[in-house]
């Protein structure tokens, strides 16, 4: 009696095979669970990074889950380089979830870094308006964290240059 092995090759589940790239909602979910649910923001990053080596493009939810991450954890700085990296990689988010981004920035109280992300979101999104409510908390935050009222009066005319009017 012979018995003939035939040597075939485990089946891969998809997260063990990051050639395919194309399946978006289920690199999507991936990484929000891994945000969100198993607090790995670091394996996030891993397997985005390694997502996009293969050409992989994050959309606006992975940008949001990312960046909530970050802050999340206290690690503002890193968040506000990781989006200016997104931004730089031409990967921009929609105009929402660019609000809602800043919106968590400011919660790291570093207003001229957080104005930095404004300045570049401008610069490479020159249809993007941030919120009224995004600019009157940088404005407080210069005026009270820094005590530096003409940074906080410059906004204010930007502001009104980009159609907002002024309600506080």
């Amino acid at each position: 009696f012979t018995h003939t092995i035939i040597n075939q090759p485990p089946k891969r589940e998809p997260e063990h095979d990051i050639s395919i790239t194309n399946n978006t909602s289920y690199w999507t979910k991936k990484i929000h669970r891994l945000c969100a649910k198993d607090r790995n923001v670091d394996e996030a990053l891993r397997l985005l990074d390694r997502l996009s080596l293969r050409g992989y493009q994050p959309d606006s939810l992975n940008i949001n889950t990312i960046i909530h991450a970050l802050c999340h954890s206290h690690r503002f700085s890193e968040a506000h380089h990781r989006l200016l990296l997104f931004l730089s990689s031409h990967w921009v988010p929609d105009e929402r979830t660019c609000n809602v981004l800043i919106a968590r920035l400011l919660d790291s109280r570093t207003p001229y870094t957080t104005l930095h992300v404004i300045h570049r979101l401008i610069y490479v999104k020159p249809e993007f308006v941030p919120s009224l409510a995004n600019y009157n908390r940088l404005m407080n935050q210069f005026c009270s964290l820094q005590r530096r009222p003409d940074e906080a009066h410059r906004l204010f005319f930007d502001m009104k240059s980009r159609g907002h009017c002024p309600n506080v």
